[in-house]
């Protein structure tokens, strides 16, 4: 837990601009993604560095690529992951009166926006995973029929390449509602899903929380099997709560298993 001085100052990398994720090369330069606040709208913003924690003079200006807030489309990033291409895969939220909902976009070796970005009106992304054939899976939370209002858990699978996986849920995606048990009345619940992981086999585990109307927030963890289908050999006894409430924010896959 002692800071690695050999990594940037004391330890320390200050990134320009508002940073919510990363990901660490298998050539171990760090690839930082966020937003700056510039402009009219704020815009996405990538920094990357070497494995010393120095800038990368060969990726944008100086290691830095900050699209200016004037400049769309407008995307403020959350996460990104490396295609086996060397290309990167990130999703961000749409800036401030922009449209809502997520954007996903395919980015350059180098930084830059490849095609076109691909906007999702009905769900909001919050992690991202990759498999170890390199397919990439998204958690987040489906929109109801009103705007902004999550009702389940979304998750979306995408090839190596970053195209939606057609062989995955139905066109690409499952989305799963949980039920609560109200006054004797089963009704669907509000969920919302935060975490992915995906295990060697293919299987997605995946955490969030349930919303019920009588206690408050539960924690919920699930497994899919590779196809998207739900796995039923997850967790068989007849109480399948998890003791605790607030919701799962993460999940993580142990070389166990």
């Amino acid at each position: 837990g002692v800071a690695d001085a050999s990594f940037g100052t004391n330890g320390t990398v200050t990134v320009p601009f508002k940073a919510s994720g990363l990901t660490v090369q298998a050539d171990g330069k760090v690839l930082v993604v966020g937003h700056n606040t510039g402009g009219i709208y704020s815009n996405r913003a990538l920094a990357r560095y070497t494995a010393a924690g120095v800038p990368d003079p060969t990726f944008g200006t100086a290691g830095l690529i900050a699209t200016p807030g004037g400049n769309g489309p407008y995307v403020e990033l959350r996460r990104v992951v490396q295609l086996a291409s060397g290309e990167y895969l990130a999703f961000g939220v749409a800036a401030m009166n922009s449209g809502y909902g997520s954007r996903i976009m395919r980015l350059s070796a180098t930084g830059q926006l490849v095609g076109t970005v691909t906007s999702i009106t009905d769900a909001w992304l919050e992690e991202i995973a990759v498999g170890a054939d390199g397919r990439i899976v998204t958690i987040g939370c489906e929109f109801g029929t009103t705007p902004n209002q999550p009702t389940g858990i979304s998750v979306r699978r995408y090839t190596a390449a970053g195209n939606i996986d057609p062989t995955f849920g139905t066109a690409g995606k499952t989305v799963i509602l949980g039920n609560q048990l109200y006054q004797n009345v089963k009704s669907p619940a509000f969920t919302e899903g935060y975490g992915v992981a995906v295990q060697p086999d293919g299987k997605i585990v995946l955490g969030g929380r349930v919303r019920v109307t009588s206690s408050g927030d539960h924690a919920g963890v699930l497994r899919l099997n590779a196809d998207g289908t739900p796995d039923t050999a997850f967790n068989t006894t007849a109480d399948q709560s998890i003791p605790s409430m607030g919701g799962v924010r993460a999940v993580a896959v142990q070389p166990d298993g």
